[in-house]
Order: C-alpha cells, then structure tokens, then sequence
C-alpha cells in the first residue's frame, strides 16, 4: 500500500504547478540571499543612474541622513498611501512606495537600507556616518554594538533583514562590500 501511495504522489508532483504552493508575487519563491543579492544591486544601479545632485552640506565624503515619511500622514489602513525615503551625503537617492498596505515604517526601513548600501560602498578609506531619526533603529544597532546576541529578538521581528545587513556589514573589513 505504502509503494502505490508513493507512486501516486510522485505522478501528482510531478504534475504540480508551482504556482499551487505559494500565495503572492512569484519572487517570494526565491531564496531570501538571492532576493536580497538582487535589491542591493537595484539600489546601486538606480543610485548610479539617478541624477540628483548630492548633499550641499559639509558630508566630507562620509556623512549620510535618511529620512522616511507617508502622505498623508493621517490616513486609515484602506486608504491609499505614498511613503517616500530619502537618502543624501555624497549621492542621493530618492525613492517611492504607492499602496494601501504601506506605512511610514516602510519608508525609514528603505531609507536605512539604501544608506547602509550607500556608505558601505562609498569612501571604504574613511569611517561613514548615517543619521537619523527614526530611534527604534538607532537603539538597536546600540544593541548590537554591544555584542548582545539579538537573533532571537529579530526571529519574528518587521525589518530583520536591515538588522541582518547591518551585522554582517558592521563587521566586514574596510574595502569588502
């Protein structure tokens, strides 16, 4: 009984499509490295092709700010949204998320991460500073400064892979991207 079960499972699967295992847009089926491999490099690319001039402000080649904000600011889950993150300091990039299921987070989120890219493959000679105000994340990487292991804090946490991104670039050597 065991082995004709076997067999029909296997002609079921085998006649499986993949959109029958997964509810969403078909990149949620790739690996979360390879989809993470692959944002990096988008923001990178529209950085380089963007052509928005940098900071005017004292930067000297290392100081960044990121900022994220959503209009209108005051609007219920339903309603239709804008969020916006911003990073300036040598480069500057501007990007924009429009939906109903987005919030202000998602532009401090995104803001953090394209900074963090950013300054991590800038000027590799000289320590980069990132400021913002978005404090959650300002007392986590305090947390994570100080050698506290935070992986079952971020497990089920919004966010995590800019946590993870974090570590793994805080503790590259200068020049590794």
């Amino acid at each position: 009984m065991a082995k004709k079960n076997w067999d029909t499972l296997r002609k079921i699967m085998a006649s499986a499509r993949m959109k029958w295992l997964y509810e969403g847009s078909a990149e949620l089926t790739i690996p979360r490295a390879q989809r993470r491999q692959y944002a990096e490099s988008m923001i990178r690319e529209v950085t380089k092709n963007m052509n928005m001039n940098p900071s005017r402000l004292p930067h000297n080649g290392k100081a960044w700010a990121i900022d994220g904000s959503m209009t209108p600011a005051a609007s219920g889950i339903l309603d239709d949204k804008t969020v916006t993150a911003a990073v300036t300091g040598p480069k500057t990039l501007g990007m924009r998320l429009v939906g109903r299921n987005i919030s202000i987070q998602h532009g401090e989120m995104m803001g953090l991460i394209a900074g963090h890219l950013l300054a991590a493959n800038w000027n590799t000679s000289q320590n980069q500073v990132l400021y913002t105000d978005h404090m959650n994340t300002v007392r986590f990487i305090q947390d994570v400064k100080s050698k506290v292991n935070q992986d079952a804090y971020l497990r089920y946490r919004n966010g995590r892979c800019i946590f993870d991104g974090y570590r793994i670039w805080s503790s590259k050597e200068p020049g590794q991207s």
